[in-house]
């Protein structure tokens, strides 16, 4: 399912935009195959405002865009709209553009292939390289490595595995935990990502030995994940920079 959201008032001032977004974020939630994709035009592109700061209990537009963002939702302004009001050329300049190529959110299911279309990958890095863009690759989780090696070559400099990481855990979670996680899950018919919020303080208190082996497994896999994709050693690399900016 594709669904096209065209939102043209003001972020503020009337709740138009603010019921777009919930709406969004509803089909997000209950639909995980939904495709969804925002067009702000007119006063609507600044909503994409960075740094918004509304009172306490009041709802906040930046924030709920970017909880469709991080759901997978694209969003796109009006380039005509922003110049007119003085917001095209803040110093903002994207580094990377997530795109739709055939990856698939969360867990593949059983019997599911993978189907990324790395060729039409690559004219779309073609395409954006003059502006100094990158790819970001949405869904990793359950990619064959071969498929992996291959992203360098059209364009995809970032991966999004948090997935991994949740099956990591939740392999290792004590029996018990696993078992109330997976009745949890059947009985509320919710994503089993959900399950975090719901079991915070039981996930918080796992044994020292389930922490230890959750910490090993996935040292491992970052490893080898940064081996598939070409890019030993980065890993060190990363943490020299955030080291050097205090």
């Amino acid at each position: 399912m594709k669904v096209l959201f065209i939102i043209n008032d003001a972020p503020y001032g009337s709740e138009k935009a603010y019921n777009a977004l919930r709406l969004a974020m509803m089909l997000q939630r209950d639909h995980k195959d939904a495709a969804v994709r925002l067009f702000l035009l007119g006063d609507a592109v600044s909503a994409a405002l960075v740094g918004q700061r509304t009172p306490q209990g009041y709802y906040n537009v930046e924030r709920m865009l970017a909880e469709t963002i991080k759901g997978g939702a694209e969003v796109l302004l009006c380039r005509t709209c922003s110049t007119a009001r003085g917001i095209a050329d803040l110093g903002l300049h994207p580094d990377l553009l997530a795109i739709n190529n055939g990856s698939k959110h969360g867990n593949y299911l059983p019997g599911e292939e993978v189907h990324i279309d790395l060729g039409r990958t690559l004219e779309i890095f073609n395409a954006i390289r003059p502006f100094g863009v990158c790819i970001a690759q949405h869904g990793i989780t359950g990619t064959p490595p071969h498929l992996i090696g291959q992203f360098a070559d059209n364009g995809i400099r970032k991966g999004n595995v948090a997935t991994q990481w949740q099956n990591i855990c939740h392999e290792l979670f004590p029996s018990e935990l696993r078992r109330d996680i997976a009745k949890w899950v059947k009985d509320t018919g919710k994503d089993i990502k959900n399950a975090s919020k719901h079991f915070k303080s039981e996930i918080a208190g796992i044994p020292e030995e389930s922490r230890r082996a959750i910490e090993e497994r996935a040292y491992r896999e970052a490893r080898e994940m940064l081996v598939h994709f070409r890019a030993p050693g980065t890993g060190t690399r990363v943490i020299e920079r955030m080291a050097e900016g205090g």
